[in-house]
């Protein structure tokens, strides 16, 4: 991907992203440009229903995306997903009930050069998912 962002963990309790800063993902106050930060949030949301979707011919949207920030993002963004039986669970209602499901996934962003406990960013996606027919 064309902003570096690298999975870290893909386990069935979490998904961890991170964003690296670098001088694609950088604005002139020395941030992370927000699309960077956008694209993060939304793979990391994403990733956890991808397999299960591509296996069982479901589409996966998004219907909105709300992102708070906390704290100036000034280095490299990891982002945490721990939502991924609520995604499975709502991915196998779809492919159960044949109708569009929706699950709001929180996703929370860390600067681990600053802390490891304070958030930078916190994120709530809905994601909707549906079989392709």
């Amino acid at each position: 991907m064309w902003t570096g962002i690298r999975l870290i963990e893909d386990s069935s309790v979490k998904t961890e992203m991170i964003v690296p800063l670098t001088w694609r993902t950088i604005n002139s106050w020395k941030t992370m440009f927000f699309a960077g930060i956008a694209a993060g949030v939304d793979i990391t949301g994403g990733f956890a229903c991808l397999e299960l979707a591509q296996q069982n011919n479901v589409g996966i949207l998004y219907k909105d995306m709300n992102i708070k920030f906390l704290r100036r993002v000034d280095s490299d963004l990891n982002l945490i997903c721990n939502d991924i039986e609520k995604i499975h669970a709502c991915a196998q209602d779809a492919i159960d009930t044949n109708t569009r499901q929706n699950v709001v996934v929180d996703v929370r962003g860390y600067c681990y050069k600053y802390s490891k406990e304070k958030p930078v960013i916190s994120a709530s996606l809905t994601l909707s998912m549906k079989i392709i027919q």
